[in-house]
């Protein structure tokens, strides 16, 4: 295998990991932009001072995308064979795969809160 065909399979696996983790990130602020309507009944209604459960959600969904493309950026300088540290694209990419980890598992939470909720007898 050549280096340029290595370095062609390393972006299809980056393009890959970068589709799943818009999928995921779309799903988490479209359920997002749902809690936040539900909980005041109006999509922009919030007040000065206060954070809503939705844009606390909503902010630390950025700061996950915002180490996916930290990592990403890292990983395509490394296949493509610009300088960049070994340990620092590592560090990257595990900082942005556990804060991945870390939201999908606060998702299936919440979900699981919700559906008790909806269990309980009035």
């Amino acid at each position: 295998m050549q280096i340029s065909e290595v370095g062609q399979a390393a972006r299809e696996i980056i393009a890959d990991i970068r589709k799943s983790y818009e999928s995921a990130t779309k799903e988490i602020e479209d359920r997002t932009k749902k809690l936040d309507v539900e909980e005041s009944g109006n999509p922009s209604a919030t007040s000065e001072g206060t954070s809503s459960f939705g844009v606390s959600i909503r902010e630390a969904v950025e700061q996950v995308n915002n180490l996916q493309t930290e990592a990403n950026s890292l990983a395509e300088k490394f296949a493509v064979g610009d300088p960049v540290d070994t340990h620092e694209v590592m560090l990257a990419m595990q900082k942005a795969s556990l804060a991945l980890q870390l939201s999908v598992q606060v998702r299936n939470k919440v979900i699981e809160a919700y559906q008790e909720i909806m269990r309980m007898q009035i």
